[in-house]
């Protein structure tokens, strides 16, 4: 069968008979199929054998219209056989009707649209004649219909161009001459004037000039921007050219199913042959009255206006029965994924000529680069000053952070908390101080996200994670949030919140086991429960609810830093205790100046217990420096 139906679109109708009553339609009597039935019939109608077309019709005229897979073929054959008999009218009718349910590529639409141009000439409708023969020859390849429309235009109109589809050098050559003649189309349909458009077939070749002639007016008009010495953003240049081929999608839908390709081609040639003078004129507007940008009715508005009902112009005159629903919806598509994104880059420029602006701009963002790179030499140093642990010793390790630029107690207070530490605990050589104070840039690396996670790396790599100990103490204002990290004003880095997953990361990522935990600043409370685990003690200074004081600048400590490290780690070696004590001590000086406590929280794990204990011990030997 499928010899045959080959045979059949090649043009030797006689062979594929031939092979259809020898072996094909012999070998389908007791099992009915339509199909050797239908390229029979066409055999027989192209053959110029009409009357026995007919009888066979008759013959299986019912099994035939059941067969829903060849719907499109049965009705074509039965408008062929109207036509036959002279009934041009009703032929055209079925003919009409049968295309909407048929590929434009079945080979069967394309013998539907030869018909069709048979039966216009005879009406002497030229243009629908010219129209069903492009449709015919346009992509067909090498089928028989094609070479018949081929031969019949040239006979009916000789004057016409010559396609690709029958001399592929020729239209090549013409190319140019062609891409004249579309402007031209272009320019009437830019005014609403569409005759032209309908009987025009443009070739794919064509559209693609068409394109790259609208990219080439757009980059070109933007190389006014140039000036000597201006900088080029290639990125630009892709956003200035990627609105266009957007259009696609705006024809793919305006395109019935039954004729896509053909409606898709012609509202892609006729649209990109409007563009050229719409993308010049809007841009010599707009450069030449730059006010109007400003205005109410600015040039972009009337363009996309005008463009928009060009559109719908278009798509009515070329889409046949295009009703209100799929206008709209093609204003809809033509709107959002063309004017918008056109009219989000009409004021991207290609080229930027140096100002004092830019170059200020460039200045700072080289000076951010050296700070940047300063602070990790900053942080590389003070790691690199850290001593290992000691095997068969509980070791343990200082961090302390200070937040608040704006502000010098909290790096007053981390100083002082290493410097006890240092002393009385053992860390000297084994702790590590970050503070945004303004004094001490340059001394101590900045606090920020990225240093304070390099700093409990470098704790982390160092220790022995079952035996050693981490001392953290982060101090600044808080919030339900966490910590505010704000570094100074001409650092490296930017404000932000320390939440208590981010810290809770930090640790967990440098595989530190054994942490004390001391977090400063208002609602501090809101660190326990994220942190609190078997292995780690917390102190914070307030409850996850209340304000803490003393923040102020000028200040050695806030209250609850002076309360954990000048008053009770000066003096006791026990971090639970010292912890405890603290946040009595600061509840009963805050209700005996009659302010809101702040409720200091200390969470102590099930394990952590018996480790600082062997610390302590180990401590009490060991004379204080």
């Amino acid at each position: 069968m499928f010899e045959a139906e080959a045979l059949l679109w090649e043009g030797a109708f006689e062979r594929a008979l031939a092979v259809l009553d020898s072996r094909v339609i012999p070998a389908t009597v007791k099992a009915f199929d339509p199909a050797p039935i239908v390229i029979k019939l066409e055999c027989l109608l192209f053959a110029e054998r009409p009357d026995e077309a007919e009888a066979l019709f008759a013959a299986h005229r019912d099994a035939l219209r059941a067969a829903t897979r060849w719907k499109g073929n049965v009705a074509a054959i039965s408008a062929f056989l109207r036509f036959h008999a002279g009934e041009l009218d009703g032929a055209t009718s079925e003919l009409e009707a049968a295309l909407r349910f048929t590929s434009s590529r079945d080979p069967i639409a394309r013998a539907m649209h030869l018909c069709l141009a048979e039966i216009a000439h005879r009406q002497a409708k030229h243009a629908e004649t010219r129209r069903h023969l492009e449709q015919t020859i346009h992509g067909g390849g090498h089928l028989f219909v094609v070479d018949w429309a081929a031969a019949q235009r040239q006979r009916l109109f000789p004057d016409d161009e010559v396609s690709s589809v029958e001399r592929p050098r020729r239209a090549r050559a013409s190319l140019l001459r062609a891409l004249f003649r579309n402007l031209r189309i272009g320019a009437n349909v830019l005014f609403f004037r569409t005759v032209a458009l309908r009987a025009r077939v443009f070739t794919i070749d064509q559209v693609v000039a068409l394109v790259l002639l609208d990219l080439a007016i757009v980059v070109g008009l933007r190389l006014v921007d140039y000036r000597a010495g201006a900088y080029f953003f290639g990125i630009h240049a892709f956003t200035l050219a990627a609105p266009i081929p957007f259009f696609l999608l705006t024809a793919y839908v305006a395109a019935p199913r039954s004729e896509r390709r053909d409606v898709m081609m012609r509202l892609l040639g006729g649209f990109y042959a409007v563009l050229p003078p719409v993308l010049i004129a809007t841009f010599v507007a707009i450069r030449m009255h730059p006010r109007f940008a400003s205005g109410p009715f600015t040039v972009e508005l009337v363009a996309a206006a005008w463009m928009l009902a060009v559109v719908v112009r278009m798509v009515r005159s070329v889409a046949r029965g295009a009703g209100v629903v799929r206008l709209a919806l093609c204003a809809a598509v033509f709107g959002s994924t063309w004017l918008v994104p056109m009219f989000l880059v009409s004021r991207t420029f290609l080229f930027y000529a140096p100002t004092k602006e830019l170059e200020s701009y460039q200045a700072d963002e080289r000076r951010h680069d050296e700070l940047v790179f300063a602070q990790a030499d900053l942080v590389r140093d003070a790691e690199g000053w850290l001593a290992p642990e000691r095997p068969g010793v509980t070791d343990l390790y200082f961090v302390g952070a200070a937040g608040w630029a704006d502000q010098d107690v909290f790096g007053r207070e981390v100083q002082f908390a290493r410097s006890t530490l240092d002393e009385r605990f053992d860390t000297r050589g084994r702790s590590m101080v970050l503070a945004n104070d303004p004094e001490t840039q340059g001394v101590h690396p900045m606090t920020a996200s990225p240093t304070l996670r390099h700093a409990l790396r470098a704790v982390g790599l160092r220790i022995n994670r079952e035996e050693d100990v981490l001392f953290l103490f982060v101090t600044s204002h808080g919030s339900a949030r966490g910590l505010a990290i704000r570094p100074p004003r001409d650092g490296a880095f930017q404000d932000e919140t320390l939440s208590p997953s981010s810290l809770r990361s930090m640790l967990d990522s440098a595989g530190i086991k054994w942490r004390v935990l001391v977090i400063s600043g208002c609602e501090s409370g809101v660190f326990i429960e994220p942190l609190a685990d078997d292995f780690t003690l917390i102190a914070t200074a307030a409850a996850s609810d209340r304000n803490s004081y003393g923040c102020a600048a000028g200040n050695a400590f806030t209250d609850f830093g002076r309360a954990v490290f000048s008053e009770q780690l000066s003096v006791e070696r026990s971090f639970p205790t010292a912890f405890t004590k603290a946040a009595q001590l600061i509840d009963k000086q805050e209700v005996e100046t009659d302010r809101r406590t702040s409720r200091p929280q200390v969470s102590q794990g099930s394990a952590i217990g018996p480790k600082l204990r062997e610390l302590e011990v180990r401590l009490a030997l060991r004379p204080s420096r």
